[in-house]
């Protein structure tokens, strides 16, 4: 009887071993876990971090990046009045002005003005060759030899419709063709249509294409 009540009590000291190893094992397991998700936390943290700083630093070389290319356009342009020699042409902006109506009382065009502006430009040019230069044909479409360029470098050409009619305050109704003998300066008066707050809010240009010079206008 002795014998089988210690059989019963190493049985049963057999099982509370067995039950505090697997509970052991549990604790291990579930501490194993935590110390696994913690890893895992800190990494994605990490990795977060690093990114952010990357993106930082590379904002920050855009920016500086921006502002030297902005600083570079501002010491290669131009200004109103300056002569631009290119090799076809002795080029001077004369004036550049915003309007919402071009043209004469009989003959006059407008543009809404809460959301468009007139770009208006008196651009002279001087024929510095031996020959005879044709300008344009049929419309006075001066997108070969200027164009409007935000601080972005994006272009914008010349309205043919509204050039023409701005031409007219010129005196100059016969506009089918523009044709510059040697020596000979003509004025040519190109309209841009912009946005208005596009046009308001940016930095512009006056790009003489022949020469890439630029003429800054506002």
């Amino acid at each position: 009887m002795v014998f089988t009540i210690s059989l019963k009590i190493e049985k049963i000291n057999n099982e509370r071993k067995i039950k505090g190893g697997e509970i052991q094992m549990k604790n291990e397991k579930g501490i194993s876990l935590i110390k696994l998700l913690i890893i895992i936390i800190a990494v994605i943290a990490v990795f977060f971090i690093i990114s952010n700083i990357i993106l930082k630093s590379e904002e920050e070389n855009s920016k500086k990046l921006e502002q030297a290319r902005l600083a570079a356009r501002q010491e290669a342009s131009y200004n109103i009045g300056d002569k631009i020699t290119t090799n076809l042409y002795e080029i001077t902006v004369t004036n550049v002005e915003e309007r919402t109506k071009v043209g004469v009382p009989k003959y006059y065009k407008t543009v809404d003005d809460y959301y468009y502006t007139l770009v208006c430009a008196t651009i002279e040019m001087k024929n510095i060759t031996n020959e005879a230069q044709r300008i344009y044909d049929y419309r006075p479409d001066f997108s070969l030899y200027f164009k409007l360029e935000d601080e972005n470098g994006r272009q914008y050409s010349n309205d043919p419709t509204f050039t023409t009619y701005y031409q007219y305050e010129f005196d100059n109704f016969d506009v089918t063709e523009l044709t510059i003998e040697p020596n000979e300066t003509v004025t040519v008066n190109p309209v841009f249509k912009m946005d208005k707050s596009k046009y308001q809010n940016r930095n512009f240009y006056l790009k003489v294409l022949g020469d890439t010079a630029l003429v800054k206008i506002k």
